[in-house]
């Protein structure tokens, strides 16, 4: 078999700001495959990639950010009608980042252990962002990462708490 260069296959399998990769995430209790967006702007050249990971159990997600007391933008509450990837009503909750490399994303691709399903849209991509930047829970030197200083100014996005508190 050939060895392919991790700078090709990382090309070919897309990954840039808003790439949903579908893979297993070793830090899950789950076995299952997960839905993870990459955050970063510049995947290709940055150290630590940042992911966020999908959920469909949308009711404990927002029960558990009532009672812990977490800022609503936290959780960011995506249709399946705005991403192809879903199958119904999930939750990308920004208080728990993942963090990886470019190197494990194409060992899991070239070891098919990782599938890409698309894009997501700028401006789940924002919110996402912001999201993370609101957590108290995810460390400070992720928020101080060049990636997030891109994050451009949205307007008219409604939140959680204006729909559900």
């Amino acid at each position: 078999m050939i060895d392919i260069p991790t700078e090709i296959i990382a090309e070919f399998i897309e990954l840039k700001v808003g790439s949903v990769l579908y893979t297993d995430e070793e830090s899950f209790t789950s076995e299952e495959p997960h839905n993870l967006v990459i955050l970063n702007h510049n995947p290709m050249t940055d150290e630590v990639l940042i992911l966020v990971c999908a959920t469909s159990d949308v009711a404990s997600r927002v029960d558990w950010i009532r009672r812990s007391g977490f800022p609503s933008e936290t959780l960011v509450i995506v249709d399946q009608n705005d991403c192809s990837f879903l199958k119904r009503q999930s939750v990308f909750n920004c208080n728990d980042v993942i963090k990886s490399s470019v190197g494990v994303v194409c060992d899991k691709y070239k070891n098919k252990k990782l599938n890409f399903k698309g894009c997501v849209s700028d401006e789940i991509i924002q919110k996402m962002q912001a999201g993370v930047i609101a957590s108290p829970r995810v460390e400070e030197s992720i928020k101080k990462l060049d990636f997030f200083s891109a994050i451009i100014p949205y307007q008219n996005l409604v939140f959680l708490d204006s729909i559900l508190f």
